[in-house]
């Protein structure tokens, strides 16, 4: 009984959480060239994030969204941005020993032609 009641107080202050923070039709961290013609793989779908560590309870590093969707950007060979994208942010933390928290960013990548439009 004392091993259930606290094993019980220890999940109670073990706590998480992840939450959808947007829904964009376009997002892009990088400059995209307008005069140039671009694709969207809607077969393929890439993810990025960035990750802070959280010891006693002294976050480790800065959480940005730019880092997680220069990640995504960069995993797909010549894309410039990314469509349909979703941005989530999620954390865990175990009181005064260990937590994580992070942002991961979702999406079709737009892939930029190498040809202008004006040619």
């Amino acid at each position: 009984m004392k091993k259930l009641i606290i094993l019980s107080a220890l999940a109670a202050t073990c706590s998480g959480c992840i939450t959808r923070w947007a829904d964009l039709t376009l997002l892009s961290s990088k400059n995209v060239d307008v005069r140039k013609a671009h694709f969207v793989d809607n077969k393929k779908r890439v993810t990025g994030e960035t990750l802070q560590h959280i010891f006693i309870f002294f976050p480790i590093g800065q959480l940005h969204i730019k880092e997680a969707v220069d990640r995504a950007i960069e995993s797909a060979s010549g894309a410039a941005a990314l469509s349909d994208a979703t941005v989530e942010h999620g954390w865990w933390y175990i009181p005064y020993v260990y937590g994580r928290a992070w942002f991961t960013v979702e999406g079709n990548p737009v892939i930029e032609q190498e040809s202008d439009l004006n040619d």
